[in-house]
């Protein structure tokens, strides 16, 4: 059985570092795409033969981007996502799930600030570095102050620590 949110994630990834990394807005924007026809059209689990075979059935997914979705359902990375991940650090992934950061301020931290991690971003913050950057600013600069120190504490309160590093 083939496990459809994963697949998802994955290729949610792919275009998040596609994004990252400057490529074509029209190649990330195809993984996304991807990803949504899966969640509407597959059931979360799936066998793995039905699988390829709704995969390359579903309208709008161009035969080789199915084979890379193919291969990420059947656990075999296409050379694409294993060599995102490469080129950058893979703490950037906890700078996604921050509320208010997708891939374009996610690479704008880390291009111009060289923030790839949680605890840099909280310190830059602090210093009032972000608000210098574009589509940054002092409110979402206090935003994302108040949800690193919330996740900060929740963490503690979980596994009763004062201090965690945050990747």
């Amino acid at each position: 059985m083939i496990d459809t949110g994963h697949v998802i994630r994955q290729l949610e990834m792919v275009a998040d570092l596609l994004t990252i990394e400057g490529t074509h807005p029209l190649l990330s924007h195809s993984y996304r795409r991807a990803a949504a026809k899966l969640r509407d059209n597959l059931p979360k689990t799936i066998d793995d033969s039905l699988f390829d075979e709704e995969v390359t059935r579903l309208p709008g997914i161009r035969r080789d981007l199915a084979a890379h979705v193919i291969a990420l359902g059947h656990n075999q990375h296409p050379n694409l996502l294993d060599t995102l991940s490469q080129s950058f650090p893979p703490t950037l992934a906890a700078l996604l799930m921050l509320p208010d950061l997708g891939p374009r301020r996610v690479y704008l931290l880390y291009a111009e600030l060289g923030i790839d991690t949680l605890d840099k971003l909280e310190a830059a913050a602090n210093e009032g570095k972000l608000r210098r950057l574009p589509r940054f600013g002092p409110s979402l600069e206090q935003r994302l102050l108040k949800t690193i120190q919330h996740r900060r504490k929740t963490l503690a309160e979980r596994h009763g620590t004062e201090k965690l590093q945050l990747c």
